[in-house]
C-alpha cells in the first residue's frame, strides 16, 4: 500500500513537471475614453449611459447602474471655509457592449466629491474589475483604472459625464479557455 502511495505521488509531480502549471491567460492593454449623461430610472438607482472607444472593444457603448444609496464616505473636502463636501465610494456595475454585441462586464468604484448643492460630481475616479462577458469576452478578467467629471445641465436634470479608462489590462481572447 505504502508502494502505491509512493508511486501515485510520483506520477503526479511528474505529470506537473511535464504539463506546467495552468495558463492564467495573456494580459492586453484596455483603455478606453467615454461621454454620455443619466437616463431615467427609479430612485436610488442612477442609470448612465456612455458611447466610446477602447482597444479590445472598439465602438462600445456601456450602461452603468448606481445605487445612491450605497456608499461609503471615505473623507471630506473643505470647498470653503467650514463647509464641507463628502468623498464618496460607490460601487457600481457596469455593461460594456461592443458594437457586435459581445458584452464585457466589470465591478467598479466611483469616487469623487459629491457637491451638496447640485449632487454633481465635479471630478470622479474609477477602479474596476473585470468579471467576465459573452461571445469573445466570456470568462475575461482584468482591471483598470479611470478619471473623468459630471455636470448637470441648467434648466434640466440632465447630467453629462465625461472621462477616460486608463492602465488596464484584459485577458486575450481565448485565453482562459
Amino acid at each position: 500500500m505504502r508502494k502505491m502511495l509512493v508511486v501515485g505521488i510520483f506520477l503526479v509531480l511528474a505529470a506537473m513537471v511535464f504539463v506546467g502549471p495552468a495558463n492564467a491567460g495573456s494580459q492586453v492593454p484596455f483603455e478606453g475614453k467615454f461621454d454620455g449623461g443619466n437616463v431615467p430610472a427609479v430612485d436610488p438607482l442612477e442609470r448612465v449611459v456612455v458611447s466610446g472607444q477602447a482597444n479590445q472593444l472598439g465602438k462600445y457603448t456601456a450602461v452603468i447602474d448606481v445605487n445612491m444609496a450605497i456608499y461609503e464616505i471615505i473623507g471630506w473636502v473643505e470647498v470653503a471655509p467650514g463647509v464641507f463636501f463628502p468623498i464618496l465610494r460607490l460601487p457600481t456595475t457596469v455593461t460594456f457592449t461592443a458594437a457586435n454585441g459581445d458584452e464585457l462586464y466589470a465591478d467598479m468604484d466611483l469616487i469623487g466629491m459629491r457637491h451638496m448643492v447640485d449632487g454633481n460630481f465635479p471630478s470622479f475616479t474609477l477602479d474596476g474589475t473585470i468579471t467576465g462577458g459573452t461571445g469573445r469576452f466570456a470568462g475575461a478578467t482584468g482591471s483598470f483604472s479611470g478619471s473623468g467629471g459630471q455636470i448637470t445641465m441648467p434648466g434640466d436634470d440632465t447630467d453629462l459625464v465625461s472621462g477616460t479608462f486608463f492602465d488596464g489590462a484584459i485577458s486575450t481572447v481565448g485565453s482562459n479557455k
